[in-house]
């Protein structure tokens, strides 16, 4: 008798035994589901003369406003969102820490849920923050006209990222800007109403991937960090690129470093394939901070201490003798 004839998968349709093995077949077979995080750009404001139009909207009566923010630095009297008339303004105040309202509409402003006190709330620095204004009762006709900028005369210019604007109008959704763009037009997904990025650059926008505890990476900083040739590398004495690793050798202590536009928020990574003594250091803009000091793949978040410092700079010290693969620089934008 052939055994295969008694296999379950021979056994009668209707039997336990083929019920059984069919539930096995399809968990075999059954595809690993993979999480498929968003992408997306942001746009960076650089905070001189550039800023967004919209088409004016008035808004008379009951009203919502959302819009997500991130700045990374101190910024008296920057503007968030503002209003030709100025009847509505949310700015930064002469500290440049705290939120500044500018207007009275009866309206009530609030930063991740909590009510913002003009003049006393700090502005959250680094990390991505929900503005919302509302206003439950009709009062003082109010507009919104322009993002980054005072809508008066279209100065005090905020240095950061702005998304997500959503603006209801008596509970219905008038207007829906992701700015998620990469264009100089930015998109109304509600009513068609587009706005328009004023003195901006291409380079403004950059696409980040969203991660699973919610922050974003965006792309390579570096160039040639498989040290596949020393091509964009400056190196000290101390280094040598050499068969696709940089090299640090024994010897009085040495940097490697190449220009970057530097991020407020940074995640390094890279492998150290061999190491007998000492670490690896990376450069803050004001101090030295240790990111490796054993064998293996290592990832470390560095918060720039100094935007005016342009450059990515690892250190070795006298004492580190190690080889370094796949160094990676890639912004961080961190979610609240």
């Amino acid at each position: 008798m052939n055994p295969t004839l008694n296999s379950p998968k021979y056994a009668d349709p209707k039997s336990l035994a083929f019920q059984m093995h069919k539930i096995q077949q399809e968990r075999k077979n059954r595809k690993k589901f993979v999480p498929q995080l968003e992408q997306r750009y942001f746009r960076r404001n650089e905070g001189t003369t550039d800023y967004a139009t919209i088409p004016e909207v008035t808004l008379t009566g009951d009203f919502v406003i959302e819009l997500e923010a991130l700045v990374g630095s101190e910024q008296p009297f920057r503007t968030f969102i503002s209003s030709a008339a100025r009847n509505i303004e949310l700015r930064v105040d002469a500290s440049g820490t705290k939120f500044e309202i500018v207007g009275s509409i009866g309206a009530l402003y609030f930063v991740n849920g909590a009510p913002i006190v003009s003049g006393s709330t700090l502005v959250p620095m680094n990390e991505f923050f929900k503005i919302t204004i509302s206003r439950s009762t009709a009062g003082a006709s109010t507009s919104i006209n322009s993002l980054w900028s005072r809508g008066s005369d279209f100065a005090n210019n905020l240095k950061g990222i702005l998304a997500n604007l959503k603006i209801w109008d008596n509970g219905t959704l008038i207007r829906d800007y992701p700015l998620n763009d990469n264009s100089s037009t930015i998109r109304d997904l509600a009513n068609g109403q587009d706005g328009t990025i004023i003195n901006g650059n291409a380079d403004d926008w950059g696409l980040f991937d969203k991660q699973a505890n919610g922050d974003w990476l965006g792309q390579e900083l570096v160039v040639n960090g498989g040290f596949d040739s020393g091509s964009g590398w400056i190196k000290e004495a101390k280094w040598a690129i050499s068969e696709g690793v940089a090299i640090a050798s024994a010897g009085p202590q040495g940097l490697l470093y190449q220009s970057i536009d530097r991020p407020s928020i940074y995640n390094v990574s890279g492998d150290i394939t061999t190491i007998s003594s000492g670490q690896l250091e990376a450069y803050n803009g004001n101090n030295y901070q240790t990111i490796a000091s054993s064998i293996g793949h290592f990832s470390s978040e560095i918060v720039n201490a100094n935007e005016a410092y342009a450059f990515f700079t690892l250190k070795a010290n006298s004492s580190t003798e190690l080889s370094l693969d796949n160094i990676s620089v890639k912004e961080v934008l961190k979610n609240a």
